[in-house]
């Protein structure tokens, strides 16, 4: 992996800090637990989801562990990104997608909904992902993003 630790952890504290001052800036900050220093939590309405395997995962500082495991088979609340539509067979698009037979065979990922980004937001997340193309051996190690 290209980046440190320290590196990934100086981004994401950037990134909160200006996060904070665009809910504000909406008017939706009280909203939101931002208690914690860097990090924000609570239910946003739809705006961005992230999706990083679990080696990025692993990256990440203590303080921003709590995204959520994710199936890949979409849910009833519209997490995951496989059989979004009834007449698709999340294990074809698995087949499709990372090569394997079935969705029980993919690694884990986890996913968090964030209230914006900015363009160079969505290019750093999408680069983390390029950063371990082929080197984790396992099937999923990109980064997806909706919204």
């Amino acid at each position: 992996m290209g980046r440190t630790k320290k590196e990934i952890e100086n981004q994401l504290k950037d990134f909160y800090k200006r996060l904070k001052i665009k809910m504000k800036e909406n008017d939706v900050l009280e909203e939101y637990d931002v208690s914690a220093e860097y990090t924000v939590t609570g239910d946003y309405e739809w705006q961005v989801c992230v999706y990083i395997p679990e080696a990025i995962y692993e990256l990440l500082p203590d303080w921003e562990k709590g995204w959520d495991r994710c199936e890949y088979v979409n849910n009833d609340y519209g997490i995951g990104f496989l059989g979004v539509e009834e007449e698709d067979d999340p294990n074809e698009e698995a087949n499709e997608l990372y090569g394997v037979d079935s969705v029980d065979e993919l690694n884990d990922i986890y996913y968090k909904v964030f209230f914006a980004f900015e363009q160079k937001d969505y290019r750093w997340w999408i680069s983390l992902g390029d950063e371990i193309k082929g080197k984790t051996g396992l099937p999923n190690e990109r980064v997806e993003i909706e919204g």
